[in-house]
């Protein structure tokens, strides 16, 4: 299956998803399941073939530790490219509160 690059609403549920986690760490792995389940549905609602692997929950997992990784200045979390789009969706959470929160509410 061909690689699908991250929106930006993909990207703010994943932001939205670390947040959610840093407040509530025990329900680390019920997020990311969650997470996995709303974006595979998300994309076969707009006509994506996706297979077993598409956002599941072990690339869940690995994404949220590339963001965590970004969001603690390298702390914490895993060393590696992040996605431009969850870069930059972490930058409008940091810098851009009211922003972030519009786009959590536009994506419902």
């Amino acid at each position: 299956m061909k690689r699908v690059i991250w929106d930006e609403e993909e990207a703010a549920l994943l932001v939205d998803t670390y947040r959610r986690i840093e407040a509530t760490p025990s329900q680390k792995n019920e997020l990311l399941h969650q997470l996995s389940d709303v974006l595979r549905k998300r994309a076969i609602s707009k006509g994506l073939e996706i297979d077993e692997r598409f956002r599941n929950f072990n690339g869940m997992k690995f994404q949220y530790e590339l963001l965590r990784y970004l969001m603690t200045d390298g702390e914490q979390g895993l060393s590696g490219n992040v996605a431009k789009t969850i870069a930059e969706m972490a930058e409008i959470y940091r810098s851009e509160p009211e922003k972030f929160e519009n786009i959590l509410h536009r994506i419902g």
